[in-house]
């Protein structure tokens, strides 16, 4: 570690360590360049500069500490500071900031949190890579989700060898059973679907067929925590050759 006698006041900082712990300072005309100058931040920042930055000297102990220096630059790219109002900013060419005052916390132009409402705004789209839990309501414009599509396990593989296509997602699906070689009868189990990912328990689960020759006719519909059987329960065959569609949404309880 360098010390007062190592380096003389008024150098400049080349290179800063990944961890922000220490940096090499520039040479001047009283002796090379000092490496593993320590660099002394405030507790809980961290900061590695672009480019080069002013240095200011000070003894604390025997060892030599670099306060580092923002360029105006940085700055001036930054909205003024409110009364009050602390700031943590990177000092890139275009920085971000975080913003703490006492009416909240602005995380760049990301999100807003009011301490007065207790309210959070985003700026863009969530995105969570786990569950959430909401012990409130939840109010939206659309359901837009974009989960896996369920799979098909079997289905009446008589009525047609081809499988049924799925599309959607666990919450909500629709099955096409297309050109089927024969009627299909009161109490045929038509497919059994699995959903992409289990749930806990057997979920409440509602369907009907809503496009063919079979449409507003009754379909069966019984869930497992893993998946879902289709059985048409209607006293009229599903006729040869005609493409039927059943939607399912389900819900979990």
């Amino acid at each position: 570690m360098a010390t007062i006698d190592d380096v003389q006041i008024g150098v400049q900082i080349t290179a800063m360590a990944e961890d922000g712990r220490s940096c090499t300072l520039t040479t001047d005309d009283d002796g090379p360049a000092a490496p593993n100058v320590r660099v002394n931040q405030q507790n809980g920042v961290r900061n590695r500069p672009y480019r080069t930055a002013d240095a200011i000297a000070v003894r604390n102990g025997n060892l030599f500490e670099v306060l580092q220096f923002t360029e105006y630059g940085v700055v001036d790219a930054l909205r003024p500071l409110e009364l009050g109002e602390t700031q943590v900013f990177s000092t890139g060419p275009t920085p971000n900031q975080i913003r703490v005052k006492d009416s909240g916390i602005d995380l760049g132009t990301v999100a807003t949190f009011n301490e007065a409402t207790k309210q959070t705004t985003l700026g863009g789209k969530l995105v969570g890579l786990g569950d959430a839990q909401f012990g409130g309501d939840i109010s939206y414009d659309h359901d837009l989700p974009n989960g896996a599509v369920p799979t098909v396990a079997a289905w009446f593989v008589a009525a047609n060898p081809v499988p049924p296509t799925v599309t959607g997602h666990d919450a909500g699906f629709k099955v096409t059973f297309a050109n089927p070689g024969q009627a299909i009868p009161t109490g045929t189990p038509i497919a059994v679907i699995t959903f992409h990912r289990a749930y806990a328990t057997a979920p409440a689960v509602i369907g009907s067929c809503t496009s063919g020759p079979g449409e507003a006719g009754k379909l069966g519909v019984v869930a497992t925590a893993a998946n879902v059987t289709l059985t048409w329960k209607d006293s009229t065959a599903i006729t040869i050759g005609a493409t039927s569609e059943f939607t399912v949404l389900v819900r979990g309880i």
